[in-house]
């Protein structure tokens, strides 16, 4: 399940003059869930790194829980980039990856409803291991 946006206003972008900088202020404790996943560093999440978090902790969940997986971002911005040994010109790239552009201290994955804090625990730790940069798991109890 690769996520991507279907339509957008434009098929390619600019890079984006605001640089990831700061703290995000709006998403910084789990709002449907109980448990969630921050992320430390300010960064483009990509859709295998998204894709990877929610195979893993689907995989260790039990099986009566499973709906209770809640993602909150969206990869919505597509990254461009020329093939190598390409000369300079002939205008933009294609589309490499999809990515969510994402300030340090946001909550990227919830797990929701009834789950034992110690299964949320280990669940959300192994998929924390997926990813290439550091995070923290939350919990509203």
């Amino acid at each position: 399940m690769i996520l991507f946006a279907t339509k957008n206003k434009f098929k390619k972008y600019h890079k984006s003059k605001r640089r990831l900088k700061g703290v995000d202020q709006r998403y910084i404790l789990p709002k449907i869930g109980v448990f969630g996943l921050k992320i430390m560093n300010s960064l483009r999440i990509t859709t295998q790194h998204i894709e990877s978090i929610r195979k893993v902790v689907r995989r260790k969940m039990m099986k009566k829980i499973k709906e209770q997986i809640k993602l909150s971002i969206f990869p919505d911005l597509p990254v461009t980039k020329k093939s190598s040994g390409v000369r300079m010109g002939k205008g933009k790239g294609n589309i490499d990856y999809w990515c969510y552009p994402t300030n340090k201290g946001r909550v990227v994955f919830e797990l929701g409803g009834n789950i034992p804090k110690y299964n949320a625990f280990a669940c959300l730790k192994a998929g924390a291991k997926k990813l290439p940069f550091g995070s923290r798991i939350l919990s509203n109890m």
